[in-house]
């Protein structure tokens, strides 16, 4: 399969004991492809080569060429959702509008 022009982003995601527990990857590619869906489908299926997975597709595939794929996702080191979670943190911003 040519996967020229895919780019990949993976985070390795570690228990409070800082085992590896899993792994996080966005994969971006086949914008300019006939079927970008279909394309991504073939990348992925590639990526995650037979192995358990999830994978997040942007809600209105308005962006079929964006994927976001997990594994071990029950294992990721989960805390409660508070009022002081903001997807932007304060320190970030201000970092890059300077």
């Amino acid at each position: 399969m040519d996967i020229k022009g895919v780019e990949i982003h993976e985070t390795i995601i570690r228990n409070d004991q800082g085992e590896e527990v899993g792994k996080f990857a966005v994969l971006v590619g086949g914008v300019s492809k006939d079927n970008p869906k279909g394309f991504m489908d073939n990348v992925v299926a590639e990526y995650t080569n037979g192995h358990k997975h999830n994978q997040f597709i942007e809600i209105h595939l308005d962006n079929p060429w964006t994927r976001i794929v997990t594994t071990n996702l029950s294992s990721f080191p989960f805390r409660e959702f508070t009022t002081d979670d903001f997807l932007i943190h304060q320190s970030f911003e201000s970092k890059n509008n300077n």
